[in-house]
């Protein structure tokens, strides 16, 4: 897989052509850092965002990252949200990556002019790429198994190819995502931080509350561009996540003689993620009717997709289960089921 072209979007989202903005700043290197450096980078970001200086700046991020998600919902809900793992992780990455402090810089800015000559080379080049990066919003338009994804941006609708093996394989094309795109180690453009995926029947929403949102920024901030934008309002990713994924509404059921369906949600640690990952041999009934089985067969085998299908391997009477695994920022080894019916 080939790299960034020279006159291609900048995947730093500055909006300028790649040869213009971050390829005067890469240094030419054969891996510009390994795991173990981006690993450790994150490590030592976080215990420096965690410094008792930076307390009054927590208390007015927190307040920021739900203010705007606050309105028009019940203290259980807001509850229930604060109380999700995920809701810290984001907080954290946000924190550190996008929020401006008092003077103007930021907690990965502060940590580079005062720790820079400590770290190692890699570690630097690995902030330094973190540093100019923000949430985006991208469509899936093609999935390269084991190889990486074709991306859209829904705000600028510029195409960028990404590096990725594990997420080709619980990604489908139309999936919607928030996500950081960065120069990964070979040059090539990856998917980093902590990504939101959403359903794509949530995209004209997302997009539709973005837009709203920036139109009010520019009223306010009238030389404030996108990465500005998108930096300060990157708490809005997860706000989506949970109104579309995590919290949200179920619908309202009935039978057909008239009484109420209940519905529920399990939200569970799963403690074995290579397990929970392999495809489950047990199919629902009625995905088994729409596969032609009888009603008597106890047989629970896969079958090869027929025409019929979603495009995707799976049947449109079965419920849609897929799993976004990455290890997120400040939650190493923690894996996040999202179910989609």
């Amino acid at each position: 897989m080939s790299g960034i072209g020279r006159n291609d979007p900048c995947p730093c989202g500055s909006g300028r052509k790649y040869k213009k903005c971050c390829l005067a700043r890469e240094p030419v290197t054969a891996l510009a850092y390994a795991p173990a450096e981006r690993e450790d980078a994150l490590a030592r970001l976080f215990r420096f965002a965690r410094r008792t200086e930076f307390d009054e700046a927590h208390a007015d991020a927190r307040t920021a990252f739900w203010a705007d998600w606050m309105d028009d919902r019940s203290d259980a809900d807001l509850s229930e949200a604060m109380g999700l793992e995920a809701s810290e992780a984001a907080y954290q990455e946000w924190f550190a990556f996008d929020v401006r402090l008092s003077n103007g810089s930021t907690i990965v800015t502060e940590l580079l002019a005062r720790e820079g000559d400590r770290l190692r080379s890699g570690e630097l080049r690995f902030l330094e790429r973190m540093r100019r990066s923000h949430l985006r919003l991208y469509e899936i338009a093609r999935v390269r198994p084991d190889e990486g994804l074709d991306l859209v941006d829904l705000w600028t609708k510029a195409r960028i190819s990404v590096q990725e093996r594990l997420a080709t394989h619980q990604l489908v094309e139309w999936d919607v995502l928030g996500v950081r795109v960065v120069l990964g180690p070979t040059g090539v453009p990856v998917l980093e931080g902590m990504p939101f995926l959403y359903p794509a029947r949530a995209k004209d929403d997302v997009v539709t509350q973005l837009r709203r949102a920036h139109r009010a920024f520019k009223r306010v901030a009238r030389e404030g561009d996108l990465t500005t934008f998108f930096k300060a309002h990157g708490m809005r990713f997860h706000h989506f996540w949970l109104d579309h994924v995590a919290l949200r509404r179920m619908p309202q059921l009935v039978t057909a003689e008239g009484d109420d369906i209940v519905l529920a949600r399990v939200v569970f640690d799963v403690k074995d993620p290579t397990r929970s990952t392999r495809p489950s041999r047990v199919i629902p009934r009625s995905c088994r009717r729409a596969m032609g089985a009888t009603s008597g067969s106890t047989r629970r085998r896969s079958r090869r997709p027929r025409p019929d299908d979603d495009g995707a391997g799976r049947y449109r009477s079965c419920p849609r289960e897929r799993s976004l695994e990455r290890s997120v920022a400040g939650v190493s080894g923690r894996c996040y089921r999202e179910a989609i019916v």
